[in-house]
């Protein structure tokens, strides 16, 4: 046990630990310990509770550590209990700030970078309490060479997070996760992180957290395609959220962001899976789309109406665009652009208790009961609301050519028919594309200040975010949830005018 250790920028390479109990560079830490100014590269931890800084943590304040692994062979962290790339179990922190960890991921043998029996974490594998976690960037990059068959990043046995695996209580600010693809075929199936009962790109399971300028998102070197089956989070038996997978009572998620693919049991989000009493505001999930569709595409194809199989960016039994299952608590001035699939599946709530307000949703949604805007529930509140019609046409509007490209069946769009928010309530929901006045005000045509975008999709390369970005939701929005990272869908893509699609309904 230590109590104050400033290493004055001293590095630490090569090391390798393997212990029967919690191991790292300090197995335990002693309440009122300090740890800073250290650099960390290419390490091997395995043990109980383990960590490359820390085994197992005690009210310890932890600033100005850098962490860097060249990942080509074993994993970086093995925990029979909880693994982290930095702390495996904190029992207690006060404070841990000014952090980075990068995972340079090249031709890698073993099936995951961190692995824990119990719970993962790309920073901490279980924390009961944190005080305070600020300034911290996660990156994975994933640069060139062969992955294992279904290679994870993360991989737990009970919860999963880019961040945290599970925690009962934390604050957190000014966090980014972020996944760098580069030189993978569309072919190849890996995730991020891989949980058996919760994940999240930042955190899988939360008692209770506050999150203030967070962000998980992918960022592609090459030019992205869409895979029907590749999805970034994945929770086997209960929840997936692009940014947490589950989330308690008294949570305050604030100027969030998530772009990646969810995939999850109970229910799937993508910004959360499961929020019960939380409150959002300011938040949104960003989905992937290809030439400006939900779809895939031939390389043949020019525009001319015709698309192959449809991608769905969240995926559970109960999935919405941003949040899967509402449970009372509320969501304000937040957007989903992601397209989703369940059992039960909203465009942005699967099944919602909770208020929502001055929100909207774009994607593309589907599932035996599937509405618009939310899959089910009674919501307490709805008001000003909004949905993007054109992008959910009744399936029976579209009919097939028979056409048969590759796995999938080219279908072509006929007449012009919609899915409504929600059969059991209209009443502050409706579709932004309802009128052309309505369409211009969210497309920007009118002077709408436009907002910073880093999509994902070729088609929308150089062009920023094509509807309200959070800064046009909510005039107090700043820092990096400003921008909009992720894909958005076109209508002009299916070449339907703004004139011709008001006037069919």
């Amino acid at each position: 046990m230590y109590s104050t250790a400033d290493w004055e920028g001293f590095s630490i390479t090569g090391l390798k630990i393997q212990s029967n109990d919690d191991a790292g560079i300090f197995a335990s830490t002693k309440a009122g310990s300090e740890i800073k100014n250290l650099k960390l590269s290419d390490f091997s931890v395995s043990g109980k509770n383990a960590g490359a800084l820390v085994g197992s943590l005690t009210q310890t304040s932890i600033s100005n550590i850098q962490v860097v692994n060249n990942i080509a062979s074993s994993r970086i962290v093995s925990a029979t209990e909880n693994g982290g790339g930095l702390i495996g179990k904190a029992n207690h922190a006060t404070k841990i700030s000014n952090v980075t960890v990068i995972n340079n991921i090249s031709s890698p043998t073993a099936d995951s970078v961190v692995y824990a029996s119990s719970n993962a974490g790309g920073l901490i594998g279980n924390a009961d309490q944190i005080d305070e976690i600020s300034n911290i960037t996660i990156e994975n990059k994933i640069t060139s060479g062969t992955l294992p068959t279904n290679f994870s990043v993360l991989s737990a046995l009970q919860n999963g997070g880019g961040l945290i695996g599970n925690t009962n209580q934390a604050n957190l600010s000014e966090v980014s996760v972020v996944n760098t693809i580069a030189n993978q075929s569309p072919s190849t199936m890996f995730s991020i992180v891989s949980a058996s009962q919760n994940g999240g790109g930042v955190i899988g399971n939360a008692g209770k957290a506050t999150l203030t300028n967070v962000i998980a998102r992918n960022d592609y070197k090459d030019s992205y395609t869409l895979n029907p089956t590749q999805y970034d989070i994945k929770a086997v038996s209960e929840h997936a959220g692009g940014l947490i997978g589950n989330v308690g009572n008294g949570s305050q998620i604030n100027y969030c962001a998530a772009a990646l693919t969810v995939s999850g049991g109970t229910s799937a989000g993508g910004l959360i899976g499961n929020a019960s009493g939380a409150t959002i505001r300011g938040c949104y999930a960003a989905g992937h789309t290809e030439q400006g569709e939900y779809y895939t595409h031939e390389t043949s194809d020019s525009g001319n109406g015709t698309r192959d199989e449809a991608v769905y960016n969240v995926k559970g039994s109960t999935a919405g665009g941003l949040v899967g299952i509402l449970s009372s608590g509320s969501i304000d001035k937040s957007y989903s652009t992601c397209s989703v699939e369940g059992s039960t599946a909203g465009g942005f709530v699967g099944s919602a208790d909770g208020s929502i307000t001055t929100c909207y949703c774009t994607g593309l949604v589907s599932g035996t009961g599937n509405n618009a805007f939310i899959g089910d529930g009674t919501p307490s509140g709805l008001s000003g609301n909004y949905y993007y019609s054109v992008i959910n046409e009744i399936a029976s509007s579209e009919t097939s050519t028979g056409e048969n490209t590759g796995s999938a069946e080219t279908t072509t769009i006929s007449t012009v028919s919609y899915k409504k928010p929600m059969e059991s309530e209209t009443t502050g929901v409706v579709a932004l594309d309802e009128t052309v006045e309505s369409y211009k005000a969210f497309i920007k045509i009118g002077g709408i200040e436009s907002t910073p975008a880093e999509p994902y999709d070729s088609a929308l390369k150089g062009r920023s975010y094509g509807l309200k970005g959070i800064k046009q939701l909510d005039a107090s929005a700043k820092g990096d949830i400003i921008n909009h990272y992720g894909d958005w869908p076109t209508p002009e893509a299916k070449e339907i005018s703004v004139v011709n699609f008001v006037n069919t309904k």
